[in-house]
């Protein structure tokens, strides 16, 4: 009998989602997930770092704090303009990224946001600038990685930043041909990215070519009035604010 009651105990306590055994740690990764996710439109994305340094403090997974610390400065710096901050915050980003790889290789998170980072960087020195420090290579390398791993992570994020990638590059190196078939796959596999969307529009009409015999013009308006037709995808909500 006491036997039975163990088994039964011991399966019961199976059947409940991880999720109810939530700590303290969990509980600031949470906490600062919503900010991270949700708010980052309104400036206030560097408010989670705090609830993440919390969280490492209670003894929260080493991989998680970091790759969030890197998403947080990707986030800071798609909300402002400023040059110093989106270099600050990209360094800063690679460098918790870059940690996040080292502790769990085989995970997109660590190697997305490395690449992200490197892009936020970019921006702040100038693209051109970027080049010239061979941020190139160190970006194509983990974005590559990041889309082998898990290409729809973030619903389509890795593709997504490969497409732009070679939009935004300067003559010779921008390619619009691969910034299209990035994008259109992206689309292929996560239709409702609005972000792809507006992208994969400022790419065919900068290619200018005929896509599937339509002109490049009707098929931008095509995508374009998606984005004003549609919703974002649930679980990448930030991506429904452009």
């Amino acid at each position: 009998m006491h036997r039975s009651w163990l088994v039964f105990l011991a399966a019961s306590l199976l059947a409940v989602p991880s999720l109810a055994f939530a700590g303290p740690a969990e509980d600031k990764l949470e906490a600062g997930d919503k900010i991270r996710l949700l708010e980052w439109d309104e400036g206030k994305a560097l408010d989670a770092i705090p609830l993440y340094e919390e969280a490492r403090k209670l003894g929260a997974d080493e991989f998680e704090v970091e790759w969030r610390l890197a998403s947080t400065y990707f986030w800071a710096g798609e909300n402002t303009k400023d040059s110093k901050k989106l270099a600050d915050y990209g360094t800063k980003g690679v460098a918790h990224a870059e940690k996040a790889v080292k502790l769990k290789p085989d995970r997109v998170e660590g190697h997305y946001y490395t690449a992200v980072c490197w892009g936020t960087y970019s921006h702040g020195v100038s693209i051109l600038s970027a080049l010239r420090q061979g941020v190139e290579k160190k970006f194509t390398k983990a974005i590559t990685k990041a889309k082998e791993i898990d290409p729809t992570f973030e619903d389509g994020a890795p593709l997504n930043a490969f497409g732009r990638f070679y939009y935004e590059l300067p003559w010779p190196k921008r390619d619009l041909a691969k910034s299209e078939k990035l994008l259109r796959k992206n689309i292929e596999l996560v239709p409702c990215n609005l972000r792809t969307h507006v992208y994969y529009a400022e790419t065919v009409l900068a290619l200018g070519d005929k896509i599937d015999g339509k002109s490049a013009n009707d098929v931008a308006k095509e995508h374009l009035q998606t984005v004003l037709d549609g919703t974002h995808c649930p679980s990448n909500p930030g991506d429904g604010d452009l």
